[in-house]
């Protein structure tokens, strides 16, 4: 293990109006805009999540409030004070977010997605309310920055149970944003799986579910597909019930259900209360690899291939949120811990990936100020390609929301893949798919997850550092939609610059040979995969190529595609 600081240096930064002296490292650096008084999120004690909620391409904010006390939403615009750069406007006032119900809850944990698919991101807080210990708020969004509260209509109201995370995934691959909450102590049991309806309503689908017992406190929660089979698990932290991995596997008659395989897989320890929890290929070996916070120097496990190896890469402290970052654009993830709510206030940390395993602390490239914090959301505030930190610091004398933006001055080339699903096979938001980019001789990957550090929404956009190249030669999707992993997978050729945003939407099926034209080339190129039994005329991912795959084709050929 390798914890050698790297030399910083002191320069004086020209960006905005800072004008102190400035820690770099190796010109990686960041600077709180809340701390210099230039972008102000208010001192809100709950959580953060980051939601595009105007499709205007710039990343907004949601931080929740306490009791008695708004929820904000904060709109991401050009700072006139700062020609060039971008600022937060509070726009609240008349949003929806403001009314009583919402006012009587607790918004401490927000996740995002759009449940409907009609095309604008909704928000599902975990809206606690201590006299009847009821749970859940869903704030749909009806356009533009207006949301209507349906958390009763919807069906995801629940009393007697203290929601403590969440996360958004489409575990049947049906196009449609399921809901899963997991809760605390006071709790009869461990989760509630709501099963998308596709009407605005959720049923519960527990059944699905193995029996965990009692939680204790279910802290956190993200989905990841652990062995890459094209479904999405979820790995669990819980004070009592402990390491929880939920397998998504077939039940046998054409559905899905999950099973707890933490131990078989070498997922069995958490330490000392486990509150944050991210997935990320740190490796660059094409899983998912674990980082989890705790009350102590938090864990991490290696995915070797769908099992885990337990390794001790940094030593942090105790710590909530976390994040897989790559801060400096080099083509390795980094990750950030904040976090001390519970032991008193202390300094954020930053652990630069080295490779071959080792990382190294870099926490006074933050520039923060010593805090109480807990949770925090990786961001790009100002769509330039380099990765920022919102953080929320819930106690002690100065509760202020920082707002660290990345001012590093490093050189690494950098690309944004931004999904957009077509609201019928895949969900608008794409979650669950897998981006592949390959730029010079490594291949990296991301995973689009809604749910993660600290019950927490971050950018949804996959982002990768990709070092000194020049072009990226190809992007690849696994699409979280039903169909072999070949029919779900598509390849978007290069030579691609980088330095950019690239939006990208899944190719209609009847459009089987890839030319952007739906004829009779296309009928021709499916039956001669359908006649081979290629798995890539497996369409419909029942392991067989047969009629089925047929009617679903010429459905799709035939007008399914708009």
């Amino acid at each position: 293990m390798s914890r050698g600081v790297i030399l910083s240096f002191a320069v004086v930064s020209i960006l905005g109006a800072v004008t102190s002296a400035q820690t770099c490292i190796d010109g990686l650096c960041f600077v709180d805009r809340a701390q210099t008084g230039e972008i102000d999120v208010g001192s809100l004690a709950g959580g953060p999540a980051v939601i595009d909620f105007d499709n205007d391409g710039w990343m907004d904010l949601y931080i929740g409030g306490r009791s008695s006390l708004p929820h904000r939403l904060y709109r991401n615009i050009t700072d006139t004070m700062r020609p060039g750069m971008r600022t937060f406007e509070d726009v609240t006032a008349g949003s929806g977010f403001d009314d009583a119900d919402g006012l009587a809850r607790l918004g401490r944990g927000a996740i995002v997605a759009d449940f409907d698919n009609d095309g604008d991101q909704d928000i599902y807080i975990l809206g606690n309310q201590s006299s009847d210990t009821s749970s859940g708020l869903l704030y749909r969004n009806e356009t533009g920055g207006i949301f209507t509260n349906v958390s009763e209509a919807a069906g995801v109201r629940t009393f007697g149970e203290i929601a403590e995370s969440a996360a958004w995934f489409d575990f049947d691959l049906d196009g449609l944003p399921d809901l899963l909450v997991g809760y605390a102590t006071t709790s009869t049991r461990a989760l509630n799986l709501y099963h998308n309806q596709g009407d605005g309503t959720f049923l519960l689908a527990n059944t699905l579910l193995p029996t965990l017992g009692v939680p204790g406190r279910l802290y956190a929660m993200t989905p990841t597909d652990i062995d890459l089979d094209g479904w999405p698990d979820v790995v669990m932290l819980s004070t009592a019930i402990g390491p929880t991995l939920l397998h998504n596997i077939s039940d046998g008659a054409g559905g899905r259900t999950f099973v707890n395989v933490a131990g078989a897989v070498g997922f069995n320890f958490l330490g000392p209360a486990p509150m944050g929890v991210s997935a990320g290929d740190f490796d660059n070996d094409g899983d998912f690899d674990l980082a989890l916070s705790n009350g102590a120097v938090g864990v991490y496990y290696e995915n070797l291939g769908g099992t885990f190896q337990r390794i001790t890469p940094i030593e942090s402290f105790w710590a909530w949120a976390v994040s897989w970052l790559d801060a400096d654009n080099d083509g390795l993830l980094d990750l950030f811990h904040a976090g001390s709510l519970g032991q008193g206030a202390a300094n954020n940390m930053l652990f630069r990936n080295l490779g071959g395993g080792s990382f190294a602390d870099v926490s006074a490239a933050l520039h923060d100020e010593v805090l109480t914090s807990k949770s925090g959301v990786r961001i790009d505030i100002g769509n330039d390609g380099r990765p920022d930190l919102v953080i929320a610091n819930p106690s002690g004398t100065d509760r202020r929301t920082s707002v660290m933006e990345n001012i590093s001055t490093t050189t690494g080339a950098w690309i944004m893949i931004d999904l957009v699903g077509d609201g019928r096979l895949v969900n608008t938001d794409a979650l669950g798919a897998i981006v592949r980019v390959r730029a010079g001789g490594v291949t990296r990957h991301r995973e689009i997850v809604s749910g993660s550090s600290a019950a927490a929404s971050e950018d949804l956009r996959a982002h990768f550092g990709l070092g000194e190249v020049t072009e990226v030669d190809w992007v690849e999707i696994v699409w979280p939609r039903r169909g072999s992993l070949p029919s779900r997978t598509e390849r978007v050729s290069g030579p691609i610059a980088p330095g950019q945003i690239l939006s990208i939407s899944p190719r209609c099926l009847g459009d089987y040979n890839a030319d952007d034209s739906v004829d009779t080339r296309d009928v021709l190129a499916f039956l001669n995969d359908w006649v081979a039994g290629d798995p890539r005329a497996d369409l419909n991912g029942d392991g067989f190529v047969n009629t089925q795959d047929v009617l679903l084709f010429l459905n799709e050929w035939n007008g399914g595609c708009v």
